[in-house]
C-alpha cells in the first residue's frame, strides 16, 4: 500500500511545526513521528525541511564571481505546494554607501527529484555586482505547514584582481582600528573612511580592504605587528579572501623594544636610538622573530622574497650597537625553525649616510616614509625633483652594496605631532608614482605604498568620504595603463 492510501485508510493527523535558521550549513531534519496505539498507528506530519545549501560559482574572472547557481534541498513527506527564494545583499556591519547597489533578486527554480521524499531546487544568477555578501530566503510549504530558511554566500568581491607580473606593489597597512580608537585616538583621523569608523577585526572588514586593495594592483600588505600580546595581523590569515593576497609583518621597533634618546639628530629629527647591545632588546627582538617563524613564517600567505619570510624593520635606521651580532641571532631563529629570513630595512632617507657595510646586513632596503625635513633642505616646492635624486642615489647605494631597493610613494603626509608635510594630492601622487617606477629594482621590481590605511598621518589610499577611490584608481592606472 503507498503512502498517500495509508493516510487515508489509517487516519492520519497533521501538526504545523515551524523552523527559522540563519547560517550557511543546515542540517534540519524531517519530523515524522509515529505513536503506537492498541487500535491504530498514528502518524504526525511535518512541515518541510531545507537543507545542503550550496553556492556554487559559474564564471570567475580575475577572482571575481560574476555568475554562480544556487541550490539547496527540499525534504517533504507531503509534496510541496509552493517554494520561493529571494537573494538580497547583505552586509550588515558596512555602510551601504561602501558596496554597489543591486535589488533583490527573486529566483526561479528548476527542481531536481532525489528520492520520493527529497528535490533538489537550483537557481542561476547573472551579473552579480559584489562587494558584500548575499542572504537568501527560501520558504517551503506543504499541506502540513511553512518551513522558512536563511543562508548567507561568502563574499562576492567587486573587482577582479588587477595584478602584473612586472611590477609587485605593496602597502603598509594596519589591523588595530575600532570604532573608539578613531573617535577618541590623540591623533585625530585625517579623512572618514568609507567603510565608517570600523572595526579592523571584522571579518567584512577586511574582505573589504583585501578586495580593494587587489582589486587595484597592491597584492601585498606589511602589517603593523606590535608582538604576541597584541597579535591582531594574525586574522587576517583566517579570513576567506585571505588567498587573494600576500602579508608580511612591519615590525613596530618603536613599540617593542626600548628607545632611548641620541645626542645626534637622526633622519627623522627624533632623537631616536634603539641600542642592540641592550640585552632586553636584543632578547625581545630574537623571541620575536621565534614568535613569527612558529605562528606567521609557515602560513602559505605569508609575503616570501626568494623563498625567504619578509621582516620589514621600522625605524631600522635608529639601530645602534653591534647590528650585524643580533641580526645574525635573528637569522638563527628563523633559521632553527626551518626558515631563510628576508630582513628589510627602513634605511633610506634624503641624505644617504648609511654605510654599505651596514647595508648589506640587509636583504633590501627601502623607507616607510620621505617626508620634507628641515636640515636636508627639502620642501614642499622642491620635493618631486628630491625625490627622484634620492631614489637614484639609494638604489646605485645599494647596487654597490648587494641589496635590493624598493623605493616608496605616498599620496600625503600630515600629523599633529610631527609638522614635517607631503602635500596630498592626487596628480602629484601619480607623478611620484611614475617617478617611483623609474628607480625599480631589476630583479624585485617592487614598490611601497605609505600607506593602505594610516588615518592619523593622512597618508590613506583607503577609500574615502571625501577622496572616494582616487588614490586607488591612481594605483591602478599607473599598473596598466587602464
Amino acid at each position: 500500500m503507498n503512502r498517500r492510501r495509508f493516510l487515508k485508510y489509517a487516519g492520519a493527523t497533521a501538526a504545523v511545526v515551524g523552523a527559522s535558521t540563519l547560517g550557511l550549513d543546515y542540517l534540519l531534519r524531517p519530523k515524522l513521528n509515529s505513536q503506537q496505539t492498541s487500535t491504530s498507528t498514528i502518524i504526525s506530519l511535518a512541515p518541510p525541511t531545507i537543507t545542503n545549501f550550496k553556492w556554487q560559482p559559474t564564471k570567475i574572472v580575475n577572482g571575481k564571481v560574476y555568475d554562480a547557481t544556487i541550490s539547496f534541498d527540499v525534504e517533504s513527506a507531503e509534496p510541496a505546494t509552493s517554494l520561493s527564494g529571494i537573494l538580497k545583499p547583505y552586509a550588515p556591519t558596512i555602510p551601504a554607501r561602501a558596496y554597489p547597489a543591486e535589488d533583490p533578486i527573486t529566483l526561479r527554480f528548476t527542481t531536481s527529484p532525489q528520492s520520493s521524499d527529497v528535490t533538489t531546487y537550483s537557481a542561476n544568477v547573472a551579473n552579480l555586482k559584489g562587494g558584500k555578501q548575499y542572504a537568501l530566503n527560501a520558504q517551503a510549504v506543504n499541506a502540513a505547514g511553512t518551513q522558512t530558511a536563511n543562508f548567507e554566500t561568502p563574499y562576492v568581491r567587486e573587482f577582479e584582481k588587477a595584478l602584473n607580473s612586472e611590477l609587485t606593489i605593496g602597502a603598509y597597512y594596519y589591523p588595530w582600528y575600532t570604532p573608539s580608537k578613531f573617535a577618541s585616538n590623540p591623533e585625530p583621523a585625517k579623512g572618514t573612511p568609507l567603510l565608517g569608523y570600523y572595526d579592523s577585526q571584522d571579518q567584512m572588514i577586511q574582505s573589504k580592504h583585501i578586495d580593494w586593495s587587489t582589486g587595484h594592483g597592491i597584492s601585498f600588505w606589511l602589517s603593523s605587528w606590535f608582538g604576541p600580546k597584541d597579535d591582531r595581523a594574525a586574522a587576517i590569515f583566517q579570513n576567506p579572501l585571505s588567498s587573494d593576497i600576500k602579508m608580511g609583518i612591519l615590525y613596530e621597533s618603536l613599540g617593542l623594544l626600548s628607545v632611548t634618546q641620541s645626542t645626534q639628530d637622526d633622519i627623522y629629527g627624533a632623537n631616536w636610538l634603539i641600542d642592540l647591545d641592550d640585552k632586553n632588546n636584543s632578547d625581545l627582538v630574537v623571541g620575536h622573530v621565534n614568535f613569527l617563524a612558529e605562528n606567521y613564517f609557515g602560513n602559505p600567505q605569508y609575503l616570501r622574497i626568494d623563498e625567504k619570510p619578509v621582516l620589514f624593520l621600522y625605524v631600522s635606521s635608529v639601530y645602534a650597537g653591534n647590528i650585524e651580532h643580533v641580526f645574525g641571532l635573528m637569522r638563527d631563529a628563523a633559521q632553527n625553525q626551518g626558515y631563510g629570513l628576508f630582513l628589510f630595512g627602513d634605511e633610506m632617507f634624503w641624505q644617504s649616510e648609511a654605510s654599505l657595510g651596514r647595508l648589506k646586513l640587509y636583504d633590501a632596503v627601502t623607507a616607510y616614509l620621505m617626508p620634507t625635513h628641515g636640515p636636508t633642505g627639502v620642501t614642499i616646492d622642491n620635493y618631486s625633483s628630491r625625490l627622484d635624486g634620492a631614489f637614484d642615489t639609494w638604489s646605485r647605494k645599494a647596487a654597490a652594496a648587494g641589496t635590493g631597493f624598493v623605493p616608496v610613494v605616498s599620496p600625503g603626509f600630515h600629523s599633529v605631532k610631527e609638522t614635517r608635510a607631503i602635500v596630498r594630492d592626487p596628480q602629484e601622487f601619480g607623478e611620484r608614482f611614475e617617478t617611483a617606477k623609474k628607480h625599480l629594482d631589476g630583479r624585485l621590481k617592487m614598490l611601497m605604498v605609505t600607506s593602505f590605511n594610516e588615518w592619523y598621518e593622512d597618508t590613506y589610499v583607503e577609500p574615502s568620504l571625501g577622496d572616494g577611490f582616487k588614490y586607488l584608481q591612481i594605483i591602478r592606472h599607473t599598473l596598466s595603463g587602464t
